[in-house]
C-alpha cells in the first residue's frame, strides 16, 4: 500500500528505459537508414533526407529502449546493439565512411553481426517515402514516449482499486488525478511544439515564412485595442495574440480595476475579430480570485455608467437598461462579443483548470479571444514547488503557455514590493503627487521571474492631485490619475518615453476616461509638472499626450498624431 502514491509520482529521467518493441523488419529499416549516407560522394535526395538531426533522434530512441525485452531474441538484440554502436561511431567518434564504422564495431565470431553487415547494401535500398516514414516513426516514439510511463501508472492504480488494497477512495482518486493531469500536460506540450514553425535562411519556404510573419503583424484581428490612446501606444499597438501582459501595482492601486477595464475595452473597441471558428461567439473571459462577481458587476456599472448613478438606488430593470444603453453593455449575438466573469476563491484552481474552463466555453459555442486573470498570486501552478518564488515562476510560465496554446493575449497583475510602497508614501509626505518614475523592475514583489516571463510589464500607480472644487466654495477636490510606466516589452525596442498619466472621471476613482474617439489624447506626460494647478492645466490642455518614443515634447507637439490608430 505504501508504494501506491510513490509509484505514481515517479518521473521519467534521461536514464529511464522504455519497452519500445521493434520487429526484425523495423530494425532492418533502421540499419538501412543509418548506412544510406556512408557510401556515395554525390548525395541523392534520399540521402539528403537523412540528416544528423534525424540520426540523433534515432540514437536517442534506441538508447531509451529497454534492451531487456529482447533477451532470448538474439536476432533482435544483436540488431539493437549494432544500431546503437553504429550511431555512436557516426555521432560521437565522427566517423563518416562505412569501412571505418564497421571496422570500429565488428566483433570476432559474431555470425549474426556478420550477416547484418553483409546485408547492409540490401537494407539501404530505401526510397524517399520510406525514409520519411522512418523519420515520422522515430519522432512519434520520442514525442509520445510518456505514454509508456504514465499509462502503466494508471493501469496499476486501477488494478489496486479492483483488488481493494487501498486505504481510501480519496487516495486512489488523488493519485489518478495526478497521473491524468501529467498526461494531459504532456499532450498539450506536444500540441504547442507542433505549432512552432522552423525558420531557416536556407529553407525553401523562406519567402513564405517572411510573408506569413508580416501578414500576422499587420492582421488587425490579432490586435485588441483599449479605450486609451496612450495605453495602445505603450502596448505597441495593443494586446497581441500569444503574449503575456503583467501590470504591477501596490495593494489598492487599481490593478483589479485596470484588468476589468481591459476586459470591457476588448469587447467594446474590437469589432473586427476574425474567429478561428466562425460558428462560435467571441467572448472575453475574466477569471477573478480577488473580487466576487457581485463586486465586479458593481465596478462594471461604475466604470461604464459613471458615478452619477448608483445601482443601490435603482430597480433591476433600470440597472439593466442603464448598462445596455449608457454603459454600452448590450449583447444581441450576431457577432457581438460577450463578457464572461467567473469568480473562484483564492488558490482554489490551478492554471490547469483554465484549459478546462476555456474548452468548456468552446463546447458551449464561445471562443475566448482574450483571457484576463486577477491575479497571479491567487492561482496555483500546475507544478507545485517548495517556495513562493518558484511557484510564481511556474504560474507565469504556464500562463504564457496558455497564451500560445489558444493564440490569445493573457492579461494579469502582480504586486509591487514594500520598498515601492515606502517610495510612494515618502513622496506623498513631501507633497509630490506621483513617484511612479522612481519605481522600476527591481520593485517587483517576490519573484523576478514574473518580469522575466512576461512579454510586457508595466507599473501602474494611482495618484491624486488637489484641485479647486467646481463648486464656488473653498473646498478642494482631488482629481485622480492612473500613471503607467512600461518596464519591459519583449517584442519592440524600449524607446525614450515609457510613462504617462491618464485621468479618471472627475470625482470618480473607478472610471478611466476613454479618448480613442476624441480629437486629442487626454493623457498627460507628468502629473507633478503638468497638473500642479487648474490654471497651468488650462494653458497646457491643447498639448496633452504621452511623449512619442522618437519626438520630445515641445510647444509644437501634436499629441493627436501620436495616438492615431485604425
Amino acid at each position: 500500500m505504501a508504494n501506491i502514491l510513490n509509484f505514481t509520482q515517479n518521473k521519467m529521467t534521461l536514464e529511464t528505459k522504455l519497452p519500445f518493441k521493434f520487429d526484425l523488419n523495423t530494425f532492418n529499416l533502421f540499419i538501412g537508414f543509418i548506412y544510406i549516407d556512408t557510401n556515395k560522394e554525390i548525395k541523392t535526395k534520399e540521402q539528403r533526407a537523412v540528416t544528423k538531426k534525424s540520426l540523433g533522434n534515432l540514437y536517442r530512441l534506441l538508447k531509451m529502449t529497454d534492451e531487456k525485452i529482447y533477451i532470448g531474441k538474439p536476432e533482435l538484440e544483436e540488431r539493437l546493439n549494432f544500431c546503437i554502436k553504429s550511431l555512436e561511431s557516426i555521432l560521437e567518434a565522427k566517423m563518416v565512411t562505412r569501412g571505418a564504422i564497421i571496422e570500429n564495431i565488428r566483433e570476432i565470431n559474431n555470425n549474426i553481426q556478420d550477416n547484418i553487415i553483409d546485408n547492409i547494401p540490401r537494407y539501404e535500398r530505401l526510397n524517399l517515402d520510406e525514409i520519411r516514414f522512418i523519420n515520422r516513426m522515430i519522432e512519434d516514439r520520442l514525442k509520445f514516449s510518456f505514454v509508456e510511463t504514465i499509462c502503466p501508472r494508471i493501469t496499476s492504480l486501477l488494478e489496486t482499486k479492483e483488488s481493494g488494497a487501498f486505504k481510501s477512495y480519496a487516495e486512489i482518486s488523488n493519485a489518478l488525478l495526478d497521473a491524468c493531469k501529467e498526461y494531459v500536460n504532456k499532450c498539450r506540450a506536444i500540441v504547442s511544439l507542433e505549432d512552432v514553425n522552423e525558420f531557416s535562411l536556407a529553407d525553401d519556404s523562406f519567402v513564405q515564412t517572411i510573408e506569413k510573419v508580416i501578414s500576422n503583424l499587420n492582421d488587425p484581428s490579432k490586435i485588441l485595442y483599449t479605450g486609451i490612446r496612450a495605453l495602445n501606444t505603450l502596448l505597441s499597438p495593443g494586446y497581441l495574440s500569444g503574449r503575456l501582459y503583467t501590470y504591477l501595482g501596490l495593494p489598492g492601486g487599481f490593478k483589479s480595476g485596470l484588468l476589468l477595464k481591459s476586459a470591457i475595452d476588448i469587447r467594446k473597441y474590437n469589432k473586427n475579430i476574425v474567429l478561428k471558428d466562425p460558428s462560435k461567439t467571441p467572448c472575453v473571459l475574466l477569471i477573478t480570485m480577488e473580487n466576487t462577481v457581485e463586486e465586479s458587476v458593481e465596478r462594471l456599472f461604475n466604470m461604464t455608467v459613471g458615478s452619477e448613478s448608483s445601482m443601490a438606488d435603482m430597480t433591476t430593470k433600470q440597472v439593466v437598461k442603464t448598462l445596455k444603453v449608457d454603459g454600452e453593455m448590450n449583447f444581441e449575438g450576431n457577432g457581438d462579443c460577450d463578457l464572461r466573469i467567473r469568480y473562484y476563491p483564492n488558490m482554489s484552481i490551478s492554471t490547469d483548470d483554465i484549459y478546462n474552463i476555456i474548452d468548456d466555453l468552446s463546447d458551449s459555442g464561445y471562443e475566448v479571444i482574450g483571457l484576463i486573470l486577477d491575479y497571479i498570486k491567487r492561482i496555483r501552478p500546475s507544478r507545485r514547488s517548495k517556495d513562493e518564488k518558484e511557484e510564481l515562476k511556474n504560474v507565469t510560465n504556464e500562463l504564457k503557455s496558455i497564451a500560445v496554446h489558444y493564440n490569445i493575449p493573457v492579461i494579469t497583475a502582480h504586486q509591487l514590493n514594500r520598498e515601492s510602497a515606502r517610495i510612494v508614501d515618502t513622496a506623498e509626505l513631501h507633497n509630490k503627487s506621483d513617484a511612479t518614475n522612481e519605481l522600476g523592475r527591481t520593485h517587483t514583489g517576490s519573484a523576478w521571474e514574473v518580469i522575466e516571463n512576461s512579454d510586457f510589464a508595466c507599473i501602474i500607480n494611482l495618484v491624486s492631485v488637489k484641485q479647486p472644487s467646481k463648486k464656488k466654495t473653498d473646498e478642494d477636490t482631488s482629481q485622480f490619475y492612473l500613471t503607467f510606466k512600461r518596464v519591459k516589452i519583449r517584442y519592440k525596442p524600449m524607446q525614450v518615453s515609457n510613462i504617462f498619466s491618464h485621468p479618471f472621471e472627475f470625482g470618480n476613482r473607478i472610471k478611466l476616461l476613454d479618448d480613442v474617439n476624441l480629437k486629442e489624447s487626454l493623457s498627460i506626460i507628468n502629473v507633478n509638472n503638468d497638473m500642479s494647478g487648474t490654471e497651468r492645466n488650462e494653458k497646457n490642455k491643447t498639448r496633452r499626450g504621452v511623449v512619442n518614443q522618437f519626438t520630445p515634447m515641445n510647444d509644437d507637439y501634436d499629441a493627436d498624431e501620436i495616438f492615431k490608430f485604425s
